[in-house]
């Protein structure tokens, strides 16, 4: 599945540069990924009550093409999040899906979630 066609399956706001980037007030996790040459390194991050600080760190292996034959974008991400994650996207102990994302969504003060991706792997 193509970048474009998971953005518009998710219905995903654009892409942002900074200062249009900054997270949004309220919000209450952020997540981070670096996709560096051996790992992704995932952070989720507490909001701007708690400066920004980190949260739990973990990493996970690249993703291969054939982890992206899955159509179901919200698995791929539910299967390389922890619990906690999870939990504040989805909801506690529900599957990945994009209706309990939605119901979660509307229990935070900021419904979206910001996610920065650095990379300086192509591939990924």
């Amino acid at each position: 599945m193509t970048e474009q066609k998971a953005v518009q399956s998710l219905n995903l706001p654009p892409k942002t540069k900074w200062p249009d980037a900054a997270p949004l007030e309220g919000e209450e996790l952020i997540v981070s990924i670096s996709c560096g040459n051996s790992h992704l390194h995932w952070a989720t991050h507490y909001g701007d009550s708690e400066d920004y600080n980190p949260q739990i760190f973990w990493r996970t292996p690249h993703l291969k093409e054939s982890d992206m034959e899955d159509e179901d974008l919200l698995a791929i991400l539910s299967r390389n999040l922890p619990d906690d994650p999870h939990d504040h996207i989805f909801g506690k102990s529900v599957d990945a899906t994009l209706a309990n994302a939605t119901s979660q969504s509307q229990k935070r003060t900021a419904p979206l979630i910001s996610v920065y991706v650095v990379s300086t792997n192509q591939t990924q």
